[in-house]
């Protein structure tokens, strides 16, 4: 018998492995016509045939240059990949030439009297090219054993690039040797290059005994450059090959893990859905690239048994989905940008992600379907033409998108126009009112201040110093048409007199171009009030602001409250002890398109280039160039108000040249070292010189503010009567509202409604990784793991209300108890995320009588000490709930005896206090004495 089972099981084994590996070659066939055109059955899309002719076009181009670029017959000397300039030259090599001629090498083209019309598709002379471009790289010494400088921290198990260019510009290598397996094992060379790829990416193998899957998250560089290197390499081994299941398995492990929340300042998806990498939010260069990668690798995957879980397509979706948040059309938030500070529409650079979501799953990604469609029909959106090396836009990618272009049952969705957004682990605040769009950055002890390299982003110092964008102007929302930037030669906006002192939003010193580059990049400012907050689609930002680069320290209290298309900004204790430069408080600058372009100062419409006005007292109110309302009342400022119209003199990003452009620029002076300064000031977006002098005229009718210094900022929005406070200082006692008090530093929100019959009130916590005074450099957290994967944890603030009040219904992070004639309400906060609830007044029902026909149930005795009867006059219900005051929900701990008409439940095991009985969805207020 044993010998039989034993046969049995090794038939049974055999099958299953023959069936997974079978599923890794269906795995490799849509690989590969996802790379080629074998799943496209016509060209008669212009666009498709057009993106055709390009990569045809890009290997006649090679073809015609390589012979004099590179010497086949002599290699010469064996590249060194430490060497930057042999790396450089195996990247273009690879990149610029190889991956065409393969391209071209398996594009079958228009398919003529069946069969292909690419007269190169399978071409002997093409093939004998493309081995010779194989052989020269084995013959300058790249092999399995190359080093690429890359390494696997393993105390962190955190994959490091180093500086390593062509890891993160590899994976068309791997497309290549995928694409020419059958024609390297025919010229013996196979086993070669698959030792490079297998050298290259052996850190994501089982083998590995530095990477256990501790940490969640992955470097998004490993994401967008090494998976798809992985990737290949296990597709082109052989069924025979040893291990190839096993390390199936782990790649797929690793692709689920990497795509899962990363704690603390790890990539590459936070739980905000920021894209994340070098510890800071990154959504244009590393994050888009990334999740494009991501998009990709789902799309592959999805219908396999390797499909990625639902955890991961979630992540990924939400994480794509939120760029339509914190995008105003395709701008985003400069302060976004790394060093790369005018790569700011990321959005055109990820547009085919979406359309890979929907095609993977047109259920699932439904809204991603919707989106990419509107953003197909976006000025500059359409067809993506560009021919890139890599897992770009290929062919089939073309014809997802015409497909989804073509699909009429598939209606693009619309421009979000309302909301308040909040992205705590970018700093960033983000407020969307009729189509206008406003972000405002900020730093912290969490949040570094900004990038830059010797030649990127030089003047980058303040851009988190609070620096507000306002896109208002323009039916299609760009930088160009709303005075972020002037136009260039070419019509293209351009940072052309940019002055980088005078960011909008900002409070800093008015340090000169020199004193830029002298400042060090990624450092946190040592502040944790860092909040952004949200009441239903209003808002407040707020943070304790220190310059990290300033020797004397210049700091501010600085606040930025949204309702509608209105803001409220409000700074206190603005400091800057022993400084030697001014400090200005930036309303606005925009660029002129012309010297004609009006803008009005306290009702004088103001053109030309020689415009300089100064006051000290009474109202200010005043427009930029593309018509917001700025208006600053009399008691609203410390200094004097400048406003200018000037041709400005600067340098560009990477201060490489001088630039010069015209532009109005508005600032608060407050001195130089001062040493309690402070500003308020109102805008109106497209409020034009109407509403910015009703404003200024008018400012208690619109926010009356209670309170501004070093405790708190404490405002009302009369319209919406809504009360908005930043508390920085959590000894502050408030007299104007419903608070009185909280526990911790953090912003609350409230709102009364019908009669004072309901209380909406929200609460928000600075990001909470960092205790209070705990402060880390960058590299101090990059360098240590229990630092850098910091797990999150939830921080309970109490917040103190007067009168008693109940929740409207159960929220399992909100707990309430009612002390005396007040109500403490503990927010159980993390990841400085908001979270939002509905009060109402705490009321006594009483007995219900037994005969009373309009009540679904009656209880009795009530109060009680112990146990009460339950008469339910509709004789039936489907659930008895009960909840404590907090809205917990506490059924599973009482019990309760059914008799007939009538259910008894004992009570003597809770504490006393107030409790609600439900039957259904009607219930019942009862007092455990």
């Amino acid at each position: 018998m044993f010998p039989r089972v034993l046969l049995f099981l090794i038939v049974l084994s055999s099958g299953f492995l023959k069936a997974q590996l079978s599923e890794i070659n269906n795995v490799k066939t849509k690989y590969i016509n996802w790379l080629t055109d074998a799943s496209i059955t016509t060209y008669s899309d212009n666009n498709v045939k057009a993106l055709y002719n390009k990569y045809i076009q890009q290997a006649n181009s090679v073809e015609s240059t390589i012979n004099n670029n590179y010497n086949f017959d002599s290699p010469g000397v064996a590249w060194n990949m430490v060497n930057s300039s042999d790396e450089s030259a195996l990247i273009s090599l690879v990149n610029s030439n190889l991956f065409y001629l393969v391209m071209a090498y398996h594009l079958k083209g228009p398919i003529v009297n069946g069969q292909p019309s690419n007269p190169k598709y399978h071409s002997p002379q093409l093939k004998e090219l493309i081995l010779k471009v194989f052989k020269y790289i084995k013959d300058k010494g790249i092999n399995s054993t190359t080093n690429f400088k890359l390494s696997v921290e393993p105390a962190m198990e955190r994959i490091a690039m180093g500086n390593s260019s062509f890891g993160l510009r590899s994976s068309p290598l791997g497309e290549c040797v995928l694409l020419m397996k059958d024609e390297l094992v025919q010229a013996g060379e196979f086993s070669h290059h698959m030792g490079i790829l297998e050298g290259f990416t052996s850190f994501i193998d089982p083998s590995n005994p530095n990477y256990h899957f501790t940490y969640s998250g992955c470097n998004t560089d490993v994401i967008r450059s090494m998976m798809h290197v992985r990737l290949c390499y296990i597709l082109a081994l052989d069924d025979t090959a040893p291990q190839k299941l096993e390390k199936m398995n782990f790649l797929y492990r690793f692709m689920n893990n990497s795509l899962s929340i990363a704690s603390g300042w790890a990539d590459m998806i936070k739980p905000d859905f920021t894209a994340f990498h070098h510890l800071g939010a990154y959504p244009n260069s590393y994050g888009a690239n990334g999740l494009s990668v991501a998009a990709v690798l789902n799309y592959i995957l999805k219908n396999t048994a390797y499909e990625l879980n639902a955890t991961s397509r979630n992540n990924l979706k939400n994480a794509l989905m939120a760029y339509q948040k914190y995008s105003a059309d395709f701008e985003i938030h400069r302060g976004w940008t790394g060093r790369f500070p005018n790569t700011t529409t990321p959005l055109l650079t990820i547009r085919s992600a979406f359309a890979l979501l929907y095609a993977a799953d047109p259920v699932e990604n439904l809204e991603a379907g919707q989106f990419f469609k509107q953003i197909y029909n976006m000025p500059g959106g359409g067809f993506n033409p560009a021919v890139t090396s890599g897992t770009g836009n290929t062919m089939s990618m073309g014809q997802i998108v015409i497909n989804i272009k073509n699909n009429v049952s598939l209606l693009p969705s619309n421009s979000i126009t309302e909301g308040q957004f909040s992205f705590p682990y970018g700093g960033l605040s983000v407020h969307k009112y009729n189509g206008y769009h406003v972000a405002v950055k900020g730093t912290s002890n969490h949040i570094w201040h900004y990038e830059n390299s010797a030649t990127e982003n030089i003047f980058g110092r303040y851009i988190s110093a609070g620096a507000m964008e306002i896109l208002s102007a323009g039916t299609f929302k760009t930088r160009l048409s709303n005075g972020l930037g002037v136009a260039g030669t070419n019509g293209a906006v351009t940072d052309n007199g940019w002055d980088w002192s005078h960011l909008p939003g900002t409070t800093v010193a008015n340090i000169p171009l020199s004193a830029f580059p002298t400042g060090t990049h990624r450092l946190f400012s040592g502040k944790k009030f860092l909040a952004h907050a949200s009441l239903d689609n209003n808002g407040i930002f707020a943070m304790d602001y220190k310059d990290a680069n300033s020797v004397t320290g210049a700091s501010a209290l600085k606040t930025v409250f949204f309702f509608k298309d209105k803001m409220l900004c409000l700074g206190s204790e603005i400091k800057d002890a022993g400084g030697t430069y001014p400090i200005h408080t930036t309303l606005f600058q925009t660029g002129l398109p012309t010297a004609a372009t009006p803008t009005n100062i306290n009702g004088t419409v103001q053109t030309g280039l020689n415009v300089n006005f100064s006051q000290s007292t009474g109202n200010v109110w005043a427009t930029d160039a593309v018509g917001n309302g700025f208006a600053i009342p009399s008691d609203g400022y410390t200094g004097s108000v400048v406003i200018k119209r000037s041709t400005q003199q600067s340098r560009n990003q990477a201060n490489t040249a001088d630039t010069q452009g015209d532009y109005t620029t508005a600032y608060i002076d407050h001195g130089t070292a001062p040493s309690s300064g402070k500003y308020r000031y109102g805008i109106i977006m497209q409020g034009g010189a109407a509403g910015a002098q009703n404003m200024a005229n008018n400012f208690s009718n619109y926010f009356e503010v209670f309170q501004q210094d070093n405790k708190a900022h404490v405002m009302k929005s009369v319209e919406d009567n809504i009360y908005g406070y930043a508390v920085f200082d959590a000894s502050s006692v408030f007299q104007n509202d419903k608070v009185i008090s909280v526990n911790k530093p953090s912003i609350i929100m409230t709102q009364t409604l019908n009669s004072g019959n309901k209380l909406k009130v929200s609460l928000t916590s600075p990001l909470g990784l960092l205790s209070d005074n705990e402060n880390y450099t960058f590299n101090q957290i990059s360098g240590t793991a229990s630092r850098f994967y910091q797990i999150p944890q939830v921080d309970p603030v109490k917040l103190t209300l007067a009168g008693k009040w109940q929740l409207e219904s159960p929220n399992n992070n909100i707990n309430i108890s009612i002390t005396g004639n007040n109500t403490e309400v503990t927010f159980n906060t993390i990841n400085g995320i908001t979270i939002q609830t509905t009060l109402i007044p705490e009321v006594f029902l009483g007995t219900q009588e037994i005969g009373n026909k309009d009540a679904a149930f009656s209880i009795y005795p009530n109060p009680t000490k112990g146990k009460v009867t339950i008469i339910s006059i509709k004789k039936s219900y489907k659930n008895l709930k009960v909840y404590d005051r907090s809205g917990r929900d506490i059924s599973s701990i009482i019990a309760v005896e059914k008799n007939k008409d009538r259910s008894i439940l004992d009570l003597s095991s809770l504490v006393s206090g107030t409790y609600t009985v439900c039957l259904d969805n009607d219930c019942r207020k009862i007092i455990r004495n």
